[in-house]
């Protein structure tokens, strides 16, 4: 960097203004960039139509993670962008696209022709006048017959079918992300597939939860730099409401003295349920096993409180009808609450899972494939489309 500091770094921004401008310009203008280079912990200005030399090099004094911060799901190697899951899948789409396309043009040009022999006038009559099943004579049946023009390629069907296949692969199992039915034979198996997709989908949340704590920081140390900036802070204590005004001279050391991560945990949205199943679970699995030692440390239960709760979240206003306590709330006498002793055996239950013989969308894709190339499937593969598919 020793050749870019000095009056050439700082040169006027008029030199590199090329001759010839825009004609509908008000002003002559140029586009800049900056590029942050973090191991030499400089930011470079550099005009984008003649980058020969920059404009400006300057130390960067501000988060460790630089001025910039980028959100992808996809990672290149020896890349500074990324790549989105969708410029991967695009090219299968435009294939499955336009074979689709193409079966679409070849099934509206099919067109069955029926056809006679000349002098055999009499039987093409009759049997265009025939209904369906109706027995009608004909003199000699070789003479009629039906020419078919046109229709959907098999082979191009099959490879469509195998490229829908490959593209549900390459985008993660997109049935099992929409929750289109059973993947797998077993229990177990269908469990370990969801369990996969959901490990490609939390990676994707986790990204996006750790570009919008790098922000939050870094808005954080721009709040910390200002030395105008005044917020009134309250808080509740034990004590009693505490009111501050925070403003810079209340800062001590440096910024990157305090050492902290901050995790935006609230983005994820929480449906009722999935909140009502959360407390469920603490009440039956937490609260309920250890009732002696939560009795002991002077806690227990409300069970009010947990109806009222119960009711919001599941949308149901008349559980509290059902549900009735002698005094409100608020005049109860607080004491410990006696909870159900917890129970000397142990119900065990074996839940069978019956699977349709459909078959899955995956095996019947293979037997048509089969089918449309001509194979022989035997006739238990044939009995899947005459039944609802997993």
């Amino acid at each position: 960097f020793s050749d870019w500091e000095g009056e050439e770094a700082n040169s006027g921004v008029r030199n590199m203004l090329k001759p010839e401008g825009d004609p509908d310009e008000y002003e002559p203008m140029i586009d800049l960039m900056d590029v942050w280079l973090p191991h030499e912990n400089k930011v470079v200005t550099w005009p984008v139509h003649n980058a020969e030399k920059p404009l400006r090099v300057m130390e960067w004094q501000g988060p460790e993670n630089g001025p910039f911060h980028i959100l992808s799901f996809g990672d290149v190697p020896d890349h500074v962008m990324g790549i989105s899951p969708a410029m991967n899948l695009k090219p299968l789409s435009d294939v499955i696209n336009g074979l689709l396309r193409k079966q679409r043009r070849q099934a509206q040009r099919q067109k069955d022709i029926p056809f006679y022999q000349a002098g055999h006038h009499d039987d093409a009559k009759r049997l265009e006048q025939a209904s369906d099943g109706e027995w009608t004579r004909v003199d000699n049946p070789d003479s009629v017959n039906v020419m078919k023009m046109g229709g959907v390629d098999q082979s191009n069907q099959a490879f469509g079918l195998a490229m829908t296949d490959v593209y549900d692969r390459m985008a993660g199992n997109l049935q099992a992300m929409a929750g289109l039915g059973p993947q797998a034979d077993t229990l177990g198996q269908d469990k370990l597939i969801h369990g996969a997709v959901s490990k490609r989908e939390a990676n994707m949340q986790y990204r996006v939860v750790k570009f919008t704590g790098d922000i939050c920081r870094d808005l954080g140390w721009l709040l910390w730099i200002d030395q105008i900036k005044e917020m009134p802070l309250e808080f509740e204590t034990d004590y009693g409401t505490v009111r501050q005004e925070w403003d810079g001279e209340l800062r001590e050391g440096d910024f990157l003295d305090y050492n902290f991560e901050i995790e935006p945990f609230s983005m994820r949205y929480k449906s009722p349920s999935e909140r009502m199943t959360g407390l469920t679970t603490f009440i039956t699995q937490i609260a309920m096993p250890m009732q002696e030692n939560l009795q002991q440390a002077g806690g227990n239960i409300d069970f009010q409180e947990l109806v009222e709760l119960y009711s919001d979240l599941m949308d149901l206003p008349r559980l509290k009808n059902i549900v009735k306590f002698e005094a409100p709330k608020a005049d109860r006498p607080q004491g410990t609450v006696d909870m159900p002793q917890k129970a000397n055996h142990t119900v065990r239950e074996t839940v069978r899972r019956n699977v349709p013989t459909g078959g899955t969308q995956a095996s019947r894709s293979t037997v048509m494939q089969q089918v449309l190339n001509g194979g022989q499937p035997n006739s238990d593969q044939m009995a899947q489309f005459g039944k609802e598919k997993a």
